[in-house]
């Protein structure tokens, strides 16, 4: 399994070998000269704000990509839309491309400049990259024009994950860039159980409250034959040979036990210790080593990837799963639908994660923002980049277009909001639009439904007409759908951040893939019976030796510098 803390980590530290004539020579995707020297100029000159906007304009640059998701009008590109007209408009603002290329060249293209020593005004950047040139001294600080000039709008954005993208921009008490916060992360990112309700049924069982009842609903699954074919071909749990990513990952199930795997959390005493190694696993591990002795699990899991897992569900082989939010869109559960449509209740129903115990569970959840606008030390209208996120947000997410068309939404193919330079969704864009979808189902009115949520109301309109194809938006953006479970979540928050958000430290680089892989085959092992569960405690003390515990000083030295002390 590849670990998170390896992403991005060609971003670190670009060869001393690299010379500037290699940069020298850098243009941008026309072949025109950078105009980073240029933009410099412009932006050093005098400029008076005048409600809110510059007179004579500023000119400001950046860099940026594309990907296969771009698609433009006649005549427009990065260079040239909808959002170079409304900046130096309303703000006189103009905002120009140093270069444009494939989101694909995008961190090479980006190393490439910052050793040149050309960097832009304002651009983009992984963890790794911003931590890298706050140690260099390279970036602004941004904490006073963020409090200074971010729109209420904007704060009240950028703070709905409950601050953890704020939190993961700053270094030692400053706010050093703007999260790129996505509608994926965040307590949308969760697991929950997916269970098959026409199973349930079948075993007499109601749905889980605790771990107990996840035990026995998996055992029931596997032994009362639920499909009613008269053979013992079904499996109580699915899990895949990834087992902490993907479709079929057992992380929520490990949540149950207060355990989390790859996340790092905070101890009894203030400090950050990684979960995989901590003792609420061991108990974990011989719960689901339980389930595969008793026959529960599919005896050949160790060798099944998502797909695999995915055509035991098409084969009706699977009745539980923990999973995401967005998995019937993107899987195939709606073939089961198909199979039993004039069943008086759904087939698959999501339920939250349950706890061992009276203590409540706290689902790991992906990081809100991975991507980050930061600011050129020296720039001298360091407000800038607030500047254009207010009126991106303004224009594409504030304004209420009900009755009108969002001239920044997808037509044709074509999606504006994806042009501008500074942008970001909130955490809580499709959680929020729940709440929309179901408060118009109730009268059946969705004509005054803004994006996304006319979308889903749609989608689910259908469905409740006959097309059963739409099945999977019903179970996702429905009253009793998928993101039920996430409100509750957000509601009650308990879903829980990784408390590391530095960029990788100098061991976690070099031995954290080889403990990860380590960590992967002894959870293996031990599920699969080939191993006794003591020997969890083997491990933990081999991966402390293998440079673990130097993993968690570093960890903690960067921890306590992130917070400031």
């Amino acid at each position: 399994m590849k670990s998170k803390y390896v992403y991005g980590l060609n971003m670190i530290l670009i060869s001393a070998l690299m010379t500037l004539s290699a940069c020298s020579g850098d243009t941008n995707e026309k072949g025109s000269p950078s105009p980073s020297e240029p933009a410099k100029e412009a932006n050093s000159q005098s400029s008076t704000p005048t409600n809110g906007k510059y007179t004579p304009a500023i000119e400001v640059s950046t860099v940026r990509y594309t990907d296969a998701g771009f698609k433009f009008k006649d005549g427009e590109s990065l260079d040239k839309n909808i959002w170079n007209g409304i900046f130096e408009d309303e703000l006189g603002i103009k905002v120009k491309n140093m270069w444009v290329v494939d989101k694909s060249q995008y961190n090479q293209k980006l190393n490439v400049t910052i050793a040149s020593g050309t960097l832009p005004d304002f651009f983009e950047v992984d963890k790794v990259t911003m931590q890298r040139l706050v140690d260099e001294g390279a970036l602004e600080d941004l904490t006073a024009v963020y409090e200074k000039y971010g729109s209420p709008f904007a704060k009240k954005t950028l703070t709905v994950d409950g601050g953890a993208a704020i939190k993961a921009s700053t270094v030692n008490g400053k706010l050093m860039a703007i999260p790129h916060t996505a509608s994926n992360g965040g307590v949308a990112s969760t697991e929950m159980i997916w269970l098959r309700t026409d199973w349930l049924k079948k075993v007499n069982l109601s749905p889980p409250k605790t771990m107990d009842d996840v035990m026995k609903i998996a055992e029931a699954f596997s032994k009362m034959d639920p499909d009613e074919n008269g053979k013992n071909d079904t499996y109580g749990l699915a899990i895949n040979k990834e087992m902490l990513q993907n479709f079929g990952s057992v992380r929520g199930f490990f949540n149950g036990y207060h355990a989390y795997p790859d996340y790092w959390v905070k101890d009894a005493s203030g400090k950050i210790v990684f979960g995989s190694v901590q003792p609420e696993m061991k108990v974990a591990l011989q719960k689901l080593q339980d389930l595969y002795k008793n026959g529960v699990l599919d005896k050949e899991f160790s060798v099944k990837d998502t797909n695999k897992i995915l055509e035991d569900v098409n084969a009706e082989k699977i009745g539980l799963i923990y999973g995401h939010l967005w998995d019937p869109p993107g899987k195939t559960y709606d073939i089961n639908y198909l199979k039993v449509k004039d069943a008086a209740y759904p087939l698959w129903q999501t339920y939250p994660i349950v706890s061992v115990d009276s203590a409540p569970v706290k689902v790991q959840a992906n990081p809100t923002a991975e991507t980050f606008f930061v600011v050129r030390k020296g720039v001298k209208n360091p407000e800038v980049v607030v500047k254009l996120l207010n009126t991106y947000l303004k224009k594409y997410i504030e304004t209420d277009y009900s009755g009108s068309v969002n001239p920044f939404i997808a037509k044709d193919g074509i999606f504006p909001a994806k042009f501008a330079p500074v942008q970001l969704e909130s955490p809580n864009l499709n959680l929020e639009a729940w709440y929309k979808v179901v408060d118009a189902l109730k009268t059946g009115d969705g004509s005054k439904l803004d994006f996304p949520a006319s979308v889903h109301f749609d989608r689910i309109s259908k469905f409740r007409n006959g097309d059963y194809k739409m099945w999977y938006s019903d179970r996702t953006f429905g009253p009793e759908g998928a993101f039920k479970v996430i409100d509750q979540y957000d509601k009650q928050k308990t879903f829980v951040f990784d408390e590391f958000i530095s960029s990788p430290t100098p061991t976690m680089v070099d031995k954290l893939s080889t403990l990860t892989k380590m960590e992967m085959e002894v959870f293996t092992k031990i599920i699969m019976n080939a191993a006794p569960v003591s020997d969890f405690d083997k491990f933990v003390e081999q991966w402390k030796l293998s440079g673990g515990s130097k993993i968690e000083q570093e960890a903690n030295e960067a921890y306590k510098k992130n917070q400031g002390n």
